[in-house]
């Protein structure tokens, strides 16, 4: 239980590390990372909607 424990601790973390990190961004960083984001989801989108099923 103590690794699960580190793990989640570990997870906790990396997200308010994350999250700090975000708020720290000024207007013009907001829209560099909304940008990537956006790509980022659209070519996913993309990439599974053209998945040959058989």
């Amino acid at each position: 239980m103590q690794y699960l424990d580190l793990v989640g601790q570990f997870f906790s973390g990396a997200l308010n590390d994350c999250w700090a990190w975000v708020t720290q961004l000024n207007l013009e960083e907001w829209f560099i990372l909304l940008g990537v984001t956006s790509g980022v989801g659209f070519l996913g989108m993309r990439g599974f909607s053209n998945k040959d099923r058989c």
